[in-house]
């Protein structure tokens, strides 16, 4: 079956690293939030994180089942469904200890969640900035982590049949 136009040009070993980088780029954003970030900024960041990804899962996704036999469907499905879900919630785990962590050890008297933190960084710009300084360094050791997803990239078919 001929390829069209469309395809040729915006094939996955195309799209996703442009996708990974635009996800990484608003990532980056995401690291130097402070006390007087605008939440326009903050809704840019994310739009450009959300572009990336969606340009990154789908395009990956379809290349992984590519190469799946019709026979053997069901299973890759579930496979890719099951990794995503660990992976989701360990990833997910991993940062709000990363953030529980750089928050206590930012903000002396901080020993509960996101409501008294709120509360403190209302009673004092101190406490402000190392909140937004706690809530960097999640969003850095979240950039850390996206930097990998830049290697399988590299091993993505570059001509397609």
């Amino acid at each position: 079956m001929p390829r069209s136009a469309a395809h040729r040009v915006f094939r996955p070993s195309w799209v996703i690293p442009v996708g990974i980088l635009l996800a990484l780029a608003g990532t980056v954003w995401y690291t130097q939030i402070g006390v007087h970030t605008p939440y326009w900024a903050l809704l840019l960041a994310l739009f450009v994180i959300g572009a990336g990804l969606g340009a990154t899962i789908t395009p990956a996704m379809a290349a992984a089942y590519q190469g799946v036999p019709p026979t053997a469907m069901g299973h890759a499905t579930s496979a890719i469904s099951v990794a995503q879900r660990v992976a989701g919630a360990l990833g997910s785990a991993l940062l709000a200890v990363v953030l529980q962590q750089a928050t206590t050890s930012r903000l002396p008297g901080f020993h509960s969640g996101i409501g008294q933190a709120g509360a403190l960084a209302a009673a004092s710009p101190h406490a402000a900035a190392a909140l937004a300084q706690a809530f960097g360094v999640s969003f850095g050791v979240a950039l850390a982590i996206s930097v990998l997803a830049v290697i399988p990239t590299a091993l993505l078919p570059r001509q397609e049949a």
